[in-house]
């Protein structure tokens, strides 16, 4: 009799245990979604394309388990994103919802260990955009972000029966910005080597040397790298 007693507590406790728990996992949920509200765009499909259009919008189609963080402090839980290049958005999935990040300042994402930050950045000599750079190499004296990119391009008809058509489609790019001082904006890393130069105005004369001696590819990302950990050593 007290052994089916003991049971029936037993199973009493572990019933009440399930319950708090549900009850929990319910309120947290409600909470996390509260909080993810502060900085969701409104709900809605990755922005369609034209059927004959080649390529797709994101260098990496799937979702992603990411963080977001605000302020450099974590917020909320990881969750489900992805980069869409075409538009510049972060995508958040929540709730089987497709939904965007607000493009706040004090906002970062990091999904498949990169992070994404919103910045203002020179494209030309006077020209300022602002968009997501991806963080490569952060120090004290030089910050290296790279911007992905997914831009569209026109297709063309042919003309006569010795030239093909070419459908409309998205290209891929890659740039590069560094950023030496908090209050200069980053520049756009140029083709040429002379260019890069002249960005380091306080070691031009090493970095001319380093590029020359090392043969330094300007397409290479580890090569850029290296470029910006040599510099930072000479500070």
């Amino acid at each position: 009799m007290k052994r089916y007693a003991l049971l029936n507590l037993l199973c009493f406790f572990i019933a009440i245990n399930m319950y708090s728990q549900q009850y929990m996992d319910g309120q947290m949920t409600a909470q996390v979604q509260n909080a993810y509200h502060k900085v969701l765009g409104l709900s809605r499909e990755s922005t369609p394309l034209e059927e004959n259009i080649v390529g797709t919008q994101y260098f990496n189609e799937d979702f992603t388990i990411g963080q977001l963080y605000m302020n450099s402090k974590k917020y909320g839980k990881k969750i489900p994103l992805r980069y869409n290049a075409y538009v510049d958005d972060i995508e958040i999935e929540l709730n089987n919802q497709i939904s965007f990040i607000k493009k706040l300042t004090d906002l970062t994402a990091t999904i498949n260990n990169e992070t994404y930050t919103l910045k203002s950045f020179y494209t030309k000599e006077d020209i300022v955009e602002s968009g997501y750079l991806i963080e490569l190499y952060i120090t004290d004296s030089l910050k290296l972000y790279k911007q992905t990119k997914k831009v569209f391009k026109e297709g063309r008809v042919a003309q006569t029966s010795l030239t093909t058509s070419t459908p409309p489609k998205l290209v891929d790019y890659i740039y590069y910005y560094i950023q030496l001082n908090e209050t200069v904006l980053p520049q756009k890393i140029k083709k040429s080597k002379k260019e890069i130069s002249s960005i380091f105005p306080t070691h031009k004369t090493e970095i001319k040397k380093y590029l020359k001696e090392n043969n330094v590819n300007i397409k290479n990302e580890a090569s850029i790298i290296a470029l910006c950990k040599y510099y930072s050593s000479l500070n």
